[in-house]
């Protein structure tokens, strides 16, 4: 089998919440395991290296790895190398080989940002309105008082 590199860029992910972090981690089925040992996998996110090593040793990504924080209209560019070598003898030929991706994602409300909740109040204008009030009615119950003491 020749030994062969494939570069992958993938992962087109869309979120409801304004921002939201993002974190991966890896794993894959035991049976799989002898030829995933035979194969060496680099994991890149925006030219950082967060994982290398072959696909059955997870242990660098068996946890969740912050990838970034996204906003609405950004992305993550993940790169992956796969990695036969020309040593892979016909033992592995037509083997298939898969790994699990686990993208956990944590969403929260941006304070940078906050969402549009279509109530078109403006709080400022709400309390000038009630500190217009009060004051009318301060001002209205000190004339009726000195008007009561004058008669």
């Amino acid at each position: 089998m020749p030994e062969g590199t494939g570069r992958f860029s993938f992962f087109h992910l869309f979120f409801l919440l304004p921002r939201r972090e993002l974190f991966l981690k890896i794993g894959y089925n035991e049976d799989m395991a002898d030829f995933l040992s035979q194969l060496s996998m680099e994991v890149e996110n925006g030219g950082a290296v967060i994982y290398a090593a072959s696909p059955d040793q997870p242990d660098g990504l068996i946890e969740n790895v912050y990838l970034g924080e996204l906003r609405k209209g950004e992305t993550v560019q993940l790169d992956v190398t796969l990695t036969v070598p020309l040593t892979l003898g016909n033992d592995y030929m037509d083997r298939i080989g898969e790994v699990d991706w686990v993208f956990a994602v944590e969403g929260c409300m941006d304070p940078a940002n906050p969402p549009d909740t279509g109530d078109p109040a403006n709080l400022g204008l709400a309390l000038s309105a009630v500190l217009l009030f009060t004051g009318g009615m301060t001002a209205c119950l000190i004339l009726y008082r000195r008007s009561r003491k004058k008669s």
